[in-house]
């Protein structure tokens, strides 16, 4: 189930990352200090975006843990509840 809360997240969270044509098409610094700047920038941003991704796959790794334990305990109940009504 997704809230506003949730797509409002999801927003603001797509809004941080910056657009990939907008990186591409973007002018080359003509100083060279600059360029290195830019450059150390955009691979602190890349190690960035590979530790997230890293922890996103984790957090559905745990997610999906989580939904076949529940599912295996609502078959439990559901075994039980009928072993209440057949007696």
């Amino acid at each position: 189930m997704t809230t506003d809360n949730d797509t409002s997240d999801n927003n603001a969270t797509l809004a941080n990352f910056p657009d990939p044509e907008e990186i591409l098409e973007a002018p080359l610094p003509e100083n060279e200090v600059l360029a290195k700047e830019e450059i150390q920038r955009l691979e602190d941003q890349q190690i960035q975006l590979q530790e997230q991704e890293k922890l996103i796959a984790e957090q559905v790794a745990m997610m999906d843990e989580l939904n076949a334990k529940k599912a295996e305990q609502i078959e439990l109940l559901e075994a039980q509840i009928a072993q209440l009504e057949a007696q």
